[in-house]
């Protein structure tokens, strides 16, 4: 089953390492948020939206495409939130 993460901030220096993380990992789709695309070895795979929320234009909630029941997980936790 694949699970989906939305990483904001994705050009950071934190958001970049998140998505290079998880990018590489086989049962994850990674959504990159942020001004520019976040500077990744090649390899990596990820899906880049734009969002400059200095602009109010663009800062209309964007049209994602998200699974029909989300669950929150993470690859680096077993723990499920109750």
């Amino acid at each position: 089953m694949t699970k989906t993460m939305l990483i904001v901030g994705a050009s950071g220096v934190i958001g970049a390492a998140a998505v290079e993380l998880l990018g590489r990992m086989p049962d994850w789709r990674v959504i990159a948020m942020s001004r520019r695309a976040p500077r990744v070895a090649a390899d990596v795979k990820f899906e880049h939206v734009s969002l400059d929320l200095r602009d109010p234009a663009a800062a209309a909630p964007p049209r994602l495409a998200w699974p029909a029941s989300p669950t929150l997980s993470s690859p680096l936790s077993s723990r499920n939130p109750a």
